[in-house]
């Protein structure tokens, strides 16, 4: 069934409001992803992106990013919170924000290096063990 403009109660400033929301929520996003952000999506819900900050130290770590374009520090120790309509605030924000170096953008993957050189020792001593005990059964 297809349904018109006319079966929906929004307007045209609705409209207007929804799609300026959008383009700074977008907007909003990239910025994040320029300054070393990534998103988190296992902790992302419908209504938020979450962003991690590769360095630990940094105080805001955590970000939501809000489908209204609202953006808030999650685990800050002071509540920071940055409207759709606070730019300049959110600029600030940005330029306090450190750039991570190569050994904290490199985390995740030596990281799963790390796990991958885990398990192939763990299953080589698995099989020394296993010959040496059946070897004593010989």
């Amino acid at each position: 069934m297809h349904s018109s403009s006319e079966d929906h109660a929004f307007s045209l400033a609705d409209e207007m409001q929804i799609g300026a929301a959008g383009a700074e929520t977008f907007w909003r996003f990239r910025q994040l992803m320029l300054h070393g952000y990534k998103p988190n999506y296992e902790h992302s819900r419908e209504d938020a992106f979450w962003f991690e900050h590769p360095r630990k130290s940094f105080a805001h770590r955590s970000v939501a990013l809000y489908s209204t374009g609202v953006v808030r520090s999650i685990f800050a120790r002071e509540d920071t919170v940055f409207e759709r309509w606070d730019k300049e605030g959110f600029a600030d924000f940005l330029r306090n924000v450190p750039h991570p170096n190569w050994w904290e953008r490199s985390r995740e993957t030596r990281q799963k290096i790390y796990t991958v050189i885990f398990a192939v020792i763990l299953y080589s001593l698995l099989f020394l063990g296993i010959r040496i005990v059946t070897g004593m059964f010989k």
